[in-house]
C-alpha cells in the first residue's frame, strides 16, 4: 500500500515468504530502490528483497527473497529485523536471536544495495550476560558513520520486557561497545533518533503503571547520559 499524493492506493500483494507467514516487516527507502526485511514466521528465517521505487506496488516488481546469514550457532531464528539506510545508500540491519545459545543481538551490512550482506556480528552476548531473552532492536547511523542500536532486555518465560540497554559501533560494526542500560525495569518500545552534532536521542514506554514515555539523551555520541525525563503529552497514548 502507497501514498500517491492525495490518497492511498488499495493494498496489492507483491512479495510472497518462502515460509509462508511474514512477520515483522521492516520497510527502507534509500535513493531510487526500496528495501525489505522480514522475519519468516516459525523458523524466523531473516528474508531480504528489494525494488525500484516505481515499482514498489507492481506484483513481480520485487526481487525474489534472499534468505540473509545467520549466527552458525543459531541458524534461523531470528526475529524483528530493523532495516536502515545511511546518507551513503549502505544498508545497517539488526536482528534478535531471542532464544537458545545464540541469543543476543545481531548486525549485517551490504555496501552494495543489498547485492551481498556481511556476516553476522554479534553485538551482544545475551548467553553469555545470563539473560533469559534480548529483542526488539532498533538501529539508527549518524552522518560520520557512527553506529548505534538499542534493545529490549526480557525474560526466558515470556517476552516480558526488564530494560533498554545500548549500544554503538564506530568501525562499521566491527566491534561494539559495552552494553549500557538506558532504562531498567518495566520498559519496552525503544526508538533511537541522532541530531545534529551527534546528538543521541532514547525513547521508550514504561509498560507497567501509567504506560508514560521516557526520554534520554546524549551530547557526546553515546558516552554520557542524561537523566530520564518523561515526555508531556504521551501519557494518555496506547
Amino acid at each position: 500500500i502507497r501514498w500517491d499524493g492525495t490518497r492511498w492506493i488499495q493494498p496489492v500483494q507483491v512479495l510472497r515468504s518462502p515460509d509462508g507467514p511474514a512477520l515483522q516487516p521492516c520497510l527502507v527507502a534509500a535513493g531510487e530502490y526500496l528495501h525489505a526485511v522480514w522475519s519468516g514466521g516459525q523458523n524466523g528465517q531473516i528474508y531480504y528483497s528489494w525494488a525500484f521505487v516505481r515499482d514498489g506496488g507492481t506484483p513481480g516488481g520485487w526481487s525474489d527473497p534472499l534468505a540473509l546469514p545467520g549466527p552458525a550457532q543459531a541458524e534461523g531464528v531470528g526475529s524483528a529485523p530493523h532495516l536502515v539506510a545511511d546518507l551513503g545508500g549502505n544498508l545497517h540491519l539488526v536482528y534478535a536471536v531471542p532464544l537458545n545459545e545464540g541469543r543476543g543481538i545481531y548486525y549485517l551490512r551490504s555496501d552494495d544495495g543489498g547485492e551481498s550482506w556481511s556476516a553476522p556480528q554479534r553485538i551482544f552476548d545475551a548467553s553469555a550476560a545470563g539473560w533469559g531473552s534480548a529483542d526488539r532492536p532498533v538501529v539508527a547511523v549518524d552522518v560520520d558513520g557512527t553506529i548505534y542500536v538499542v534493545w529490549v532486555r526480557a525474560s526466558l518465560a515470556s517476552t516480558a520486557a526488564q530494560g533498554i540497554y545500548f549500544a554503538r559501533s564506530t568501525d562499521g560494526g566491527q566491534t561494539w561497545s559495552e552494553a549500557f542500560p538506558i532504562a531498567e525495569g518495566d520498559s519496552d518500545q525503544p526508538q533511537i533518533a541522532i541530531a545534529r552534532g551527534g546528538k543521541v536521542h532514547v525513547l521508550w514506554r514504561e509498560v507497567a503503571g501509567s504506560g508514560r514515555w521516557s526520554h534520554r539523551w546524549s551530547v557526546d555520541r553515546g558516552r554520557t547520559w542524561s537523566p530520564a525525563t518523561q515526555v508531556r503529552g504521551f501519557s494518555k497514548l496506547q
